[in-house]
């Protein structure tokens, strides 16, 4: 799932600014299968990114269904999808897996500090052979905020279990299947 910009000129119906893009745009939902768009809908730049995403997910899912019921479907999309809704049906269809990113929130920085902590040793040992050099070779210190810039940053990964109160209430009305499926 993603959104992204179609920038207007004019004064189309339904056309906003948006900050985000910089401009005045529609704000289409997609929905990719691989390279295979499943979904294109046209939707004003005005709206949650996540505007109408669960209802078109649960159409897809429930159209791929049909014809291959055994299909394993991992569902992606960046942090404007995380939402519990979303979450909660996701995790209630068979066959179904999830990777969605999350804002970063103090409780998951707290679970994730030691994973943080590597990615910063990982970071600093890779810079350092690098300064040295350039610590010899120029006078400057200035010089050395641009040698940072050279050097890749380390990014980990970690997978957590982590519910929000909300989805925990959406879990307690699990007798309420309408999240499942319309």
């Amino acid at each position: 799932m993603d959104v992204t910009d179609d920038q207007v000129h004019g004064n189309q119906e339904g056309a906003f600014f948006n900050s985000y893009y910089h401009g005045v745009c529609y704000a289409p939902l997609y929905i990719f299968c691989g390279h295979h768009l499943l979904v294109a809908k046209l939707r004003s730049s005005n709206v949650d990114p996540a505007d109408g995403a669960l209802d078109e997910l649960q159409r897809i899912i429930g159209l791929i269904r049909e014809k291959w019921s055994e299909t394993h479907i991992l569902v992606r999309g960046d942090s404007a999808y995380a939402r519990e809704e979303i979450f909660y049906f996701c995790e209630n269809q068979p066959l179904v897996d999830y990777v969605i990113a999350m804002g970063t929130n103090g409780v998951l920085k707290l679970r994730a500090d030691d994973v943080i902590e590597k990615a910063k040793h990982e970071y600093e040992k890779k810079l350092a052979p690098i300064t040295e050099l350039m610590d010899s070779l120029f006078q400057k210190k200035e010089d050395l905020e641009e040698v940072k810039k050279l050097v890749p940053i380390s990014t980990w990964y970690r997978s957590i279990r982590y519910k929000t109160e909300k989805f925990m209430e959406l879990s307690k009305k699990s007798s309420d299947k309408s999240l499942l499926w319309k």
